[in-house]
């Protein structure tokens, strides 16, 4: 091994002069061997399944890789030149954002307005301080560097924390001062534009105030070491510890190292890079409760977990060949460079709105205006609140579909389920010829290796046949009981059963005979990245009239 430089186990390159004495220990890790087993199996135990504090904010990253939600070339086609209108209906975040406006021709002829509401006011705040910044700024790598990390990190760059101090918190506190000084006292929409009139927000009076506290109280967060205690309370619990080493197991051996490093410091770093003294505290990924500071994201959540590593991994990096963190970081790094060009060149307009799904038909119609009709938009994304545990299923389908284009016979509306084909006793392949695939696959790839009770390759076998099972007829038996609950469905909407924007099943595997050319490199991505099959898309549009 060459120190500072190379590491033979990793393939580590310009690992910084700060970190290379922590460096030689981290390489000299157990995890890096291939014959590295979790603990509960070297005791031959069974693992616990006590689980981490689950977090207060989901998956701010994602758990659903992200696609463009428009297609235009398998849709409209390319030649399209009329106005487009887009509704992201429960928008977590910015994926799936960037990935349509990244899709769109650069010199599209007509104005595109993009709709993104969610519920939870954190996460439309950040929504609207990443694409405030990125108005305001020209193009640099410092630039999405900041966005990255407000996005990602526990830590944020001094220059991040700047702006927010400096110029945002400004802004909004006299916003705010102006609204109190109206006369009308009623807690209504108040729109205020931003970026040279391309950001639009519309927040209630009394949300405004939310949103200038929520900032206050960001930039006024200066303890590093509150929150990373704070953060690996939940994060690395030990009543975790087996979950965790479990998750480990199934990642290739070189890369498990940076999903500790990530697990340690809560950076989307390059491994080998330390964090600055001039970083500040992420505060919009942490809450207060009973006076004590807690994580906000879901412990299990990870920042690749949103995105495809089957292309991330193709990244060019300088960093680790094997740095998974390295990877993902110059992937985003250039997806938010090509979106940062793209919203100024584009005439694109963001309507960034705040509102229950209730009333979100009626809160998007007062901005319009009630004599102009309720606003129609040309694709409706709605992430999984068709779920029956979510907002559900046919009143999901009842109201968006009514915002539909009618005039468009390519809008369509896109819903997706991650609990209505959830149970794989009921989903077992029928055809001798599949179940004989998914099972030489299974014993080819988790081949046995002992008689012990708790084995943990045995374990794996057994737990990822549920890959192979047949999600479609269950599928489509509860789907079809879940539309004939609801007698007032909207007639005039029908199912597209061939997709034009995203796979219905895109967690499946697609390849299942072990001499079929690519099939290992799929299953290993499905294992490693631990994916939900049983996420369902649904695209619907308008039926035309008879």
């Amino acid at each position: 091994m060459h120190f500072g430089f190379t590491c033979d186990a990793v393939g580590c390159r310009d690992i910084s002069a700060a970190h290379s004495p922590v460096h030689l220990q981290e390489c000299d890790s157990k995890l890096l061997d291939p014959l590295w087993r979790p603990g509960w199996d070297v005791d031959n135990r069974e693992p616990d399944d006590i689980r981490a504090p689950i977090g207060y904010g989901g998956y701010p990253w994602g758990n659903t890789q992200p696609f463009n939600i428009l297609q235009l070339e398998q849709n409209e086609g390319i030649e399209y030149d009329r106005s487009l209108d887009l509704l992201f209906a429960a928008c977590e975040d910015l994926r799936n954002v960037m990935m349509t406006v990244i899709g769109i021709p650069a010199d599209y002829p007509a104005k595109i307005t993009i709709t993104i509401n969610d519920q939870p006011l954190n996460n439309v705040a950040r929504i609207i301080i990443i694409l405030r910044y990125l108005f305001d700024q020209n193009y640099g790598s410092r630039i999405v560097d900041d966005i990255i990390h407000f996005w990602y990190s526990a830590c944020i760059p001094a220059t991040m924390h700047q702006y927010m101090s400096e110029t945002l918190l400004g802004e909004v506190e006299r916003e705010v001062e102006n609204q109190s000084h109206s006369l009308k006292k009623q807690d209504r929409p108040i729109t205020v534009l931003w970026g040279r009139g391309k950001l639009k927000v519309t927040l209630k009076k009394s949300e405004w105030v939310n949103f200038k506290l929520h900032i206050a109280n960001a930039v006024a967060m200066d303890d590093l070491e509150e929150t990373q205690e704070a953060r690996i309370d939940a994060v690395a619990s030990p009543d975790s510890l087996d979950l965790r080493e479990t998750f480990l197991f199934r990642q290739p051996a070189p890369c498990r190292l940076s999903f500790e490093k990530w697990r340690k410091d809560g950076m989307l770093f390059p491994f080998g890079w330390t964090i600055p003294k001039s970083f500040r505290p992420n505060a919009t990924l942490f809450c207060l409760e009973d006076g004590k500071l807690k994580w906000l994201p879901h412990a299990a959540s990870r920042p690749d977990y949103g995105w495809s590593r089957a292309e991330f991994m193709k990244a060019d990096t300088s960093a680790a060949t094997n740095d998974i963190f390295a990877k993902l970081y110059t992937y985003i790094h250039s997806i938010i460079t090509k979106f940062h060009k793209q919203i100024t060149v584009l005439n694109v307009e963001f309507d960034v709105v705040h509102s229950t799904l209730s009333e979100l038909p009626r809160f998007l119609g007062d901005l319009c205006g009630y004599y102009k009709g309720l606003p129609t938009f040309n694709r409706i994304e709605t992430s999984n609140l068709a779920d029956p545990m979510n907002f559900g299923t046919v009143p999901t389908i009842n109201m968006f579909s009514t915002l539909l284009n009618q005039s468009n016979p390519h809008a369509t509306l896109i819903i997706s389920f991650l609990h209505i084909a959830e149970n794989p006793s009921e989903a077992l392949l029928e055809n001798e010829q599949d179940r004989h695939n998914a099972d030489d696959l299974l014993s080819t790839f988790f081949p046995s290796s002992s008689d012990r009770e708790f084995d943990a390759v045995d374990r794996m076998r057994k737990t990822y046949n549920f890959l192979f099972q047949d999600f479609e007829r269950t599928f489509g038996e509860s789907f079809q009981k879940l539309l004939a609950l609801g007698n007032d469905i909207n007639i005039h909407i029908s199912v597209k059963y061939a997709h034009s924007i995203i796979d219905p099943w895109p967690n499946h595997v697609k390849k299942r005979g072990v001499e079929e050319p690519g099939t290992f490199e799929e299953f290993a991505n499905h294992v490693n990245e631990g994916r939900w099959p049983g996420l369902r898309y649904v695209e619907l549009q308008i039926l035309p009239p008879p």
